[in-house]
This record gives structure tokens, sequence and C-alpha cells, in this order.
């Protein structure tokens, strides 16, 4: 069973840390190569005739990271509706909590997110009180809808790269004997360098200098080379990062689906 607790810093401020063991994803993940393997086309062999060895060499890593990211999800989302907590925003991933994963060894896989908690306060009204008419704008209608529909968006994964994504795949700084599975969170570019991380599709390969493209943030270059923060500090040179996954957190729909999952 998948474990979500909370922990709060202060008043304002938490993390909520999910973490998803073999017996949560592994189910999904088989059912998934499964399907796969009913309809999967392989040079040598006939359309949903490839060895289910086979299936699984090419496609159970690609599998395992969605269903793990798409159940560390849902259970941030459930968390929150089951109890009835009350954020600002939406919940974000911790960089300075959040461990480094690695999805060829690791079997139980720990997630962390930052909370903006909107604190419970009680105001004892005066026995008498002017009551104000509050007028909604078309602005401030548009924003919180916005703002709700970001906070209970799903992750998908597009075709090709925008502002905000997430890459997913190796990373391998020049110099390097190997590389890394590892992501790189696109908002952390700098802004001189973005528009080479832009449009950008699985399989794809980067060569950027990660001076350049994170400046001075020795925190992301620590998380995406898998190193600590100290060596990222002295790590000059150029990357190489084949792409095998892009992420993007959409917008949900304006339905009845996201009124009931906010209002209950």
């Amino acid at each position: 069973m998948m474990n979500v607790t909370l922990e709060k810093k202060d008043s304002t401020f938490g993390n909520l840390k999910v973490v998803l063991t073999e017996a949560d994803y592994k189910p999904k993940v088989d059912n998934k190569i499964k399907e796969y393997a009913k309809t999967a086309a392989i040079k040598g062999f006939r359309p949903g005739k490839a060895p289910l060895t086979l299936i699984n060499k090419m496609y159970r890593k690609n599998v395992l990271v969605d269903e793990v990211f798409k159940l560390a999800d849902d259970s941030v989302t459930n968390y929150l509706k089951e109890n009835k907590l009350n954020i600002v925003g939406r919940p974000l991933p911790s960089e300075e909590s959040q461990a480094k994963i690695d999805f060829d060894t690791q079997t139980e896989f720990e997630f962390v997110y930052d909370l903006g908690i909107v604190p419970e306060f009680n105001y004892a009204l005066p026995a008498s009180h002017e009551v104000y008419q509050i007028e909604l704008n078309d602005k401030i209608v548009s924003e919180t809808l916005e703002g709700l529909r970001k906070q209970y968006g799903k992750m998908i994964n597009p075709d090709k790269s925008e502002e905000d994504d997430f890459l997913f795949g190796r990373a391998k700084l020049e110099g390097q004997e190997s590389d890394v599975y590892s992501s790189i969170p696109l908002n952390k570019v700098t802004k001189g360098e973005l528009v080479q991380f832009l449009g950008v599709k699985p399989e794809d390969v980067l060569k950027f200098d990660v001076r350049a493209a994170f400046s001075d943030d020795n925190a992301s270059i620590s998380y995406i080379l898998g190193i600590t923060k100290e060596e990222a500090a002295e790590v000059k040179g150029i990357c190489e990062f084949k792409v095998e996954k892009i992420s993007r957190s959409a917008l949900a729909d304006l339905d009845q689906e996201l009124f009931d999952k906010v209002f209950g």
C-alpha cells in the first residue's frame, strides 16, 4: 500500500513524501507490458507474437518510469482530497529533499513535494459589523480557474518539449566514463540557453555547457549529473543528454471531474 506522509515545517509550509514499493507499481507495469505484447510490431516476428522477455527488455524501463510517476502524482492528488488539505498553488517536486532516483537498480521510490499550506485561523466578529458585497471581475475568475486547473493537472508525455517541461534521459559529462539516468527541469535553464532545449523529441541528443545552461545553480547541476553540490560547484564543460521521455503537467479539463475534486 502506498505510503504518503505530510511533514509540516511551519504553519504555511510542508513536505509531502510519497513512497512506492514494488507491490504498488508492478501489477500495473506487468499489465501494460502484456498489452504491448499483444500489438507490438518487432522485426523478425509477426505483430503480437514477439516473446514477452523481448518486450520486457525493450519497453519495461519506459513503462516503469511512466507508471511510477503517474502513481506518485495520483497519490498526491488523492491525499490532498481525502485529507481536505487546503494548499496554495500546486505541489512542486522538492529539489532540496528529493533523493536521486535510479530506475535501473531501485525497486522502491521516494518522491518529496513542497506544499504551500493555507493556515487555519479564527476571528471573532464584533457584535456589529459591516457586510460588503464582493464583486468578482472576469480577470479574477479566469486566474482562479487557471490556478485550480494547474493544481489538479495531470502528467502527460508530449512529442516535443516546451517551457516548464521535464526532460528524462541519460546524462553524461564530458570526460566521465558512464552516464546516469536523470531529468532536466526546463524552468531551471537560463533564458539565454533555453532555446536549444525547446522542440526536442525522444531520442534527440543535446550537448550543452552546464555552467552556461544553469549558471550558478549548483543544486540543479548536482541533480542532473548525480553528484554532490560541492562537486557541482567545480563542474565545467559539456554535458551530453540523450532524451528518452518528455514530461509535462497539463491543465485539467474544466469539467465535472475537476469540480468534484475541488469541492468534493
